[in-house]
């Protein structure tokens, strides 16, 4: 019986020859005995279902090669298509076409154009289908699932698959050793259910070599598991109704986005984990994602840009970099982002570039323990008006350049000395906190060398913010250090040229006598030091003055008085004393001089001891 009559009835034709050793891509050599005319195997598919050599039974075919143009434009397919093996001389044409099921598994073709093309059930271009020219089903509306597992796609002047706009009602798989050489194209898809590119692998010379923009999934994208991608995979403005899952995989696109997924949404975890390498930017800027994203333990390299962009993404559980390894000029560019669960930089974290997270809100926890954030020439990161519910953890970090924390709010702050940038490269203007600490516990003097590592040099309101969360552990004593040294460094600071000639010393000297009188009023009491030092030396030295004659009594005073020095210096030392040895002595020579001068040492002291009760000197 003739094949075309064997093909009529719904036979399974294979026609190779034992032992089947012969590869498809070889199918041009292959003789008259293999081969089938096209236009037959288009009358056969289009058989009306009233004609009597019409058959429910599917057009089955293996290892033919079919000659001429399978041209199945605007036709009604009336009984499933399954060709296996089979080499086609010219591209398939399936435009605006009616099928239940497609299958050209293992199939040689010089491209597809199935523009429109609709099914009921499955489209098969799997096992080892090849196409050497663009597979094109933009439009096309497959019922169940597109299956090109295995597949080899290309083109060397256009996409190896243009679907935009395709719509199935199941999984895509583009898996299991699929191979695309040009761009796979799912602009604006609508998949019922997955898409999978797992063990796949995509390349593009340059441009993109896989694009999902706009595109919207039931459930969740795989592109781990062996995926590689040469080129940018872009996923902006897609919806993925599962998880989005890139671990294991590789991307590079070195001169651009290796992948560029901003404005995403994501109603699963977003999986960037498990040793998963990206050479190029990772843009997640503006992402939606439900749930958890995670970068664990992967690699993420873009030297003269930024490696991962995340940007006034939402996020809705935990953001973990923990044991990741991120490289750029800014290695981490979060400005906005906000993420309802912890950031994580943890277990050994690395960062090489500034991380900036300006103005981001995160409702847990920033864990930086034995992280390593290094850009020497700038800032290592920045949390400039930042916002931190909970904790922010350094134990073990390593920082190596600046730290911005300028109108940074967080719950309570946990640092280490390793954690501290060197100075002048600290920001601290309106950082405030509830609790502060150090591990291993730091001294009061190590915290203000912290806040002194400044670079305004001199700001207020750290001092203020330190001094009132130690008031709140209950450390008052360790408040006033702060405070004084607050006041100490405001009257240091130099604010016009002029003060280095001109009052920088008397500044100096004036601030020096307020530290230690009053303690600028914080510590009042501390005047008796000065005041017992100065009696002291008093009495020593009028004693002295006395004895080689220097102090007197007056030639009219009637009686025999006896000097006492210490009486005599309380007298002088003390305004409004009443004593009455200044009446009874008259010093002369440099003992009158050193009297004037206790004199003007115990009104001075007693207007500073009155300043300092009142809270003169206490100045903001």
């Amino acid at each position: 019986m003739k094949i075309p009559d064997l093909l009529a009835r719904g036979d399974l034709v294979d026609l190779r020859p034992p032992p089947q050793r012969t590869s498809v891509a070889e199918g041009a050599s292959w003789g008259a005995a293999r081969t089938v005319e096209a236009p037959e195997l288009v009358r056969l598919l289009t058989l009306s279902n009233d004609d009597p050599k019409w058959t429910h039974l599917p057009l089955r075919l293996t290892g033919a090669k079919v000659v001429g143009s399978l041209d199945l434009s605007h036709a009604v397919l009336t009984r499933p298509l399954k060709l296996r093996m089979c080499y086609f001389e010219k591209p398939i044409i399936l435009k605006y076409a009616r099928a239940d099921v497609i299958f050209l598994t293992g199939c040689h073709v010089p491209g597809i154009d199935a523009y429109s093309l609709a099914t009921r059930s499955e489209v098969r271009l799997n096992d080892g289908f090849t196409s050497t020219r663009t597979v094109n089903l933009d439009g096309a509306s497959i019922g169940s699932q597109l299956i090109c597992r295995g597949g080899s796609f290309s083109d060397d002047d256009g996409p190896a698959i243009e679907a935009p706009g395709l719509d199935t009602g199941s999984t895509v798989f583009f898996d299991q050793g699929f191979r695309a050489r040009g761009q796979v194209s799912l602009l604006g898809a609508r998949i019922g259910y997955q898409l999978s590119c797992r063990d796949a692998t995509f390349t593009v010379s340059e441009g993109t070599a896989l694009l999902v923009d706009a595109a919207t999934t039931g459930g969740s994208v795989h592109l781990d598991r062996g995926f590689c991608a040469t080129g940018e995979v872009n996923f902006r403005g897609a919806r993925i109704g599962g998880q989005l899952n890139f671990r294991g995989g590789r991307f590079t696109n070195r001169d651009g986005f290796a992948i560029a997924a901003d404005g995403i949404t994501v109603a699963g975890k977003v999986l960037l984990d498990e040793n998963c390498i990206v050479l190029g930017e990772t843009n997640l800027a503006g992402a939606q994602i439900k749930n958890n994203l995670q970068l664990l333990h992967s690699t993420f390299s873009n030297p003269d840009g930024t490696a991962v962009r995340i940007d006034r993404a939402n996020i809705g559980a935990d953001a973990a970099f923990s044991g990741a390894v991120l490289t750029g000029r800014v290695a981490l560019s979060g400005g906005g982002v906000q993420i309802s669960g912890d950031l994580k930089f943890n277990d050994r974290f690395t960062a090489n570039g500034e991380v900036d997270l300006s103005g981001a809100r995160i409702g847990g926890n920033l864990d930086c323990r034995s992280a390593t954030l290094a850009a020497p020439e700038g800032i290592a990161m920045k949390l400039t008006r930042s916002e931190i519910k909970k904790d922010v953890r350094w134990f073990g970090a390593t920082l190596r350049g600046g730290l911005s924390l300028d109108f940074a709010h967080v719950g309570r702050w946990y640092d280490s000395i390793t954690a501290w940038p060197r100075k002048n490269d600290l920001r601290l203007n309106g950082f405030t906190y509830a609790f502060i600490h150090a591990e291993p516990t730091i001294t009061v003097k190590q915290r203000l060398d912290w806040l002194r590592r400044d670079k305004e040099h001199f700001v207020p309101q750290p001092y203020e913010e330190l001094a009132a969360a130690y008031r709140r552990e209950g450390h008052s004593q360790d408040a006033v250090k702060v405070q004084v040294s607050a006041q100490w460094q405001r009257r240091l600071e130099v604010r016009r040229p002029k003060d280095w000639l001109i009052l920088r010393l008397v500044r100096i000297a004036w601030s020096a006598l307020l530290r230690v009188t009053v303690g600028y009023g914080f510590r009042p009491w501390q005047i008796v030091g000065p005041i017992a030092v100065l009696f002291l030396f008093g009495w020593w030295w009028f004693s002295r003055a006395e004895a080689q004659g220097l102090i007197n009594p007056p030639t009219n005073l009637e009686g025999e008085v006896t000097f006492h020095g210490a009486r005599y210096t309380a007298d002088l030392l003390i305004p409004g004393a009443g004593i009455g040895e200044r009446a009874r002595f008259i010093p002369m020579g440099a003992a009158a001089h050193m009297a004037v001068a206790y004199t003007l040492a115990g009104w001075a002291l007693a207007a500073m001891l009155i300043a300092g009760l009142v809270g003169i000197f206490r100045r903001s």
